[in-house]
């Protein structure tokens, strides 16, 4: 199974990866994900649905060579500030649910020492 990444496409995986940590996505995490990328320009209609629909059927190993795709996607093409950005809205989607809970904080650490800030 093929995912392109793009800088929109990367961004979606990296939501699925922090929403879905715990198990599962909560509505206010759903909506708080779709407001944000709205406010970005990004389509998030029918991208952020097939996203989470093509994520949700991968199995963990490839799940990981895209998390690790993604990264290093936005490693190499997005500057420091919007890598910072992408985590501040990451961090504001996790915490939506009522607050960031062990296995959200275990992803964003993670992608913030990958991202180097």
């Amino acid at each position: 199974m093929s995912y392109p990444l793009t800088d929109e496409t990367a961004t979606y995986v990296l939501i699925f990866w922090i929403v879905g940590a715990d198990g599962s996505t909560s509505f206010k995490e759903q909506k708080t994900a779709q407001r944000v990328l709205d406010t970005l320009g990004y389509d998030t209609g029918k991208n952020l649905q097939t996203t989470h629909s093509s994520l949700g059927a991968m199995s963990t190993k490839h799940l990981e060579e895209l998390i690790e795709g993604a990264i290093s996607y936005i490693n190499r093409n997005f500057t420091d500030d919007k890598k910072r950005f992408t985590y501040q809205l990451l961090e504001t989607i996790a915490m939506s649910s009522g607050g960031i809970n062990k296995h959200e904080q275990q992803n964003l650490d993670r992608i913030k020492s990958r991202f180097g800030i």
